[in-house]
């Protein structure tokens, strides 16, 4: 499909959908339904949307296989922001959303330590346990399962491997002391280190790295507008505010880049 084409698609599904909700009451909020590793990020561009448009919005954040399931469910979220791409492909063959998905960015992979450690202490498994969002739902828990069978040790240790539901999860297992290793989403860094010296279990001797790109699968997310009886008007609003140079000026500060 050429260019001309998938615009011009987008566009008559913007208007058929501006159409039938436009009766919908500006009182209520725009909900959108976002991966919880871009939960901070994501906090950030809602506050400075609602600053711009003046429009009150609600966050729900899980991960990203637990949202797409919510929406197959009909759960009455206006916009998904997901962390994989096969999602919301998913949802739109299921005739689940309006228009097409849109490439939104690409996040990045990092290992963070704790107590003095470093990565010979993880290949050589000097550690207690290693937390990770859940490879089936979360795609930071896809790619950490993938750079640790890189590393030829997620069957070796498989037995200290803490698994998350979400990365959002997986924050509060390392957050907590529970783990000495975590491999979270580079976006969370900051949050982490902030949430670690609040709850007292951080220190100056805390580390974390991204990690090579080479050892997993990209992440791409992508974003769609979901169809549902109550659809928010404002949604194309806010998904195109997610492409602006305003959104993109918080999101590289978040680590992450140009969708590929």
């Amino acid at each position: 499909m050429n260019q001309t084409t998938t615009s011009l698609k987008w566009t008559i599904a913007l208007l058929l959908f501006a159409f039938l909700s436009a009766c919908k009451s500006e009182e209520t909020p725009l909900r959108i339904s976002a991966a919880s590793s871009m939960q901070f990020v994501m906090e950030e561009l809602i506050a400075d949307y609602e600053q711009r448009f003046e429009v009150d919005c609600e966050l729900i954040t899980t991960s990203s296989g637990k949202l797409k399931a919510q929406i197959e469910m009909g759960a009455p979220y206006d916009v998904f922001v997901s962390a994989d791409g096969q999602y919301t492909q998913a949802l739109a063959e299921k005739g689940k959303v309006v228009g097409e998905p849109i490439p939104f960015v690409t996040g990045r992979l990092a290992i963070f330590m704790t107590k003095g450690l470093g990565i010979t202490d993880l290949l050589k498994g000097n550690f207690e346990h290693l937390t990770m969002p859940n490879p089936e739902t979360a795609p930071y828990g896809r790619a950490a399962k993938e750079y640790l069978e890189g590393v030829k040790i997620y069957d070796l240790y498989q037995d200290r491997i803490v698994t998350g539901e979400s990365a959002a999860q997986s924050n509060q297992h390392f957050v907590s002391g529970a783990a000495e290793i975590a491999l979270l989403p580079l976006s969370m860094i900051d949050a982490v280190a902030e949430a670690r010296m609040e709850a007292g279990t951080g220190s100056d001797r805390d580390w974390a790295n991204m990690i090579d790109a080479t050892f997993h699968a990209p992440i791409e997310h992508s974003i769609i507008i979901v169809d549902h009886q109550e659809a928010h008007a404002k949604a194309p609003e806010f998904v195109s505010y997610l492409q602006s140079e305003d959104a993109w000026s918080i999101l590289k500060n978040f680590g992450y880049s140009r969708p590929n």
